[in-house]
Formats: C-alpha cells, sequence, structure tokens
C-alpha cells in the first residue's frame, strides 16, 4: 500500500472538510429585493455588489455582505439539491472564496457557515452605526489578528476580479440550470 505524500493527504483532507461543512444561514438580502429564494437573493445581490467592486472602497458594511453572501453561496451550492450546477460554478466560487479570504486575513480552514454569520452580523452592526460591536462579531473569523484590522481591511476592500468572475457564473447557473421553470 502507498502512502500518500503530505500534500496530497492536506487536499484530501480540506476535500473532505468541505464536502462536510455545515449550511451557512442566508444572509440578508439586497434593500428591496423581493425574492423568493434566499440563494437566488444571495446571488443577485452579489452579482450587483461585484459588477463595480471600486465602489466597495469605503462602505465596510456593504463589503461584509459581499464576504457574507460569497461564503453563503459557495456553500449552498455544495448541497445536493444543485447537484445540476455547471461543474466549474463552484470550483469558481471556491477559488474566489479563498481569494476574498486571502485578500481579508481569514483563515483558510473555517467553515464557511461561521464566516458567513459573521460577516452578516459585522455588516448589520456596521448598518446600525456600532464599529465596535461589528468588530466583536468579526473576532471568531480573524484567525488571531485584533478585529479592528479586519475591520479596516473591509473599509479598502476591492474585490479580486475573479470574485466578479465566480459570481457571474453562478448567476448564469442560477438562471439556466437552478430556477424553477415556467410552464
Amino acid at each position: 500500500m502507498q502512502i500518500p505524500s503530505r500534500g496530497a493527504a492536506a487536499v484530501l483532507l480540506a476535500f473532505a472538510a468541505c464536502a462536510a461543512e455545515p449550511a451557512a444561514p442566508a444572509p440578508p438580502p439586497a434593500d428591496g429585493a423581493r425574492l423568493d429564494h434566499p440563494l437566488q437573493a444571495a446571488i443577485m445581490a452579489l452579482h450587483h455588489s461585484t459588477r463595480r467592486p471600486d465602489r466597495l472602497a469605503g462602505d465596510a458594511a456593504e463589503a461584509a455582505l459581499v464576504v457574507a453572501r460569497l461564503e453563503y453561496i459557495t456553500t449552498a451550492l455544495r448541497e445536493p439539491q444543485y447537484g445540476a450546477i455547471e461543474p466549474v460554478t463552484v470550483p469558481r466560487l471556491e477559488q474566489a472564496r479563498a481569494a476574498l479570504r486571502a485578500a481579508l486575513g481569514i483563515p483558510a480552514t473555517l467553515p464557511g457557515a461561521t464566516v458567513s454569520a459573521a460577516f452578516a452580523e459585522a455588516a448589520r452592526r456596521m448598518a446600525a452605526g456600532d464599529r465596535t460591536g461589528a468588530a466583536e462579531a468579526l473576532a471568531p473569523v480573524t484567525g488571531g489578528r485584533p478585529p479592528a484590522a479586519m475591520l479596516a481591511g473591509l473599509d479598502q476592500l476591492v474585490p479580486p476580479p475573479i470574485v466578479a468572475d465566480a459570481v457571474a457564473s453562478a448567476e448564469h447557473a442560477w438562471h439556466v440550470r437552478l430556477s424553477p421553470t415556467e410552464e
């Protein structure tokens, strides 16, 4: 029997962790959104936010929602009921998530549900004018960095281009493969 290398073992463990990842709670919909499906609402809101990512700079609450929605979408689309999605969509979302996590210093090992919930709560608190509470909400996902540093990162966040590309792929997949058909 051949023993896998450390790199191969790490990849297998990461894949197993992703497959067993719990579902993330749905982040809040965009203002005025009237969509019945929380996944569709998250995809559409994220698509709107990432079309011109430079608009996020200086809006930490909206940037936090981008993180929450990307984590939610990436986790949700792994669920069995979305098995018909194009095979490239989830890997693109995972690459986008990794790039966004790297940009903000979010540990790669954290479950998407944990990250999504923390950033959704931080966004809610920032929208209410409570930056101290937002920092507290982010504490579990900072990897030991000061939460204020992550808030500063959100203030300056311009998502890497791969985020918009992956979200566009998810939006296309929703319309082509996932949305209910009209009869």
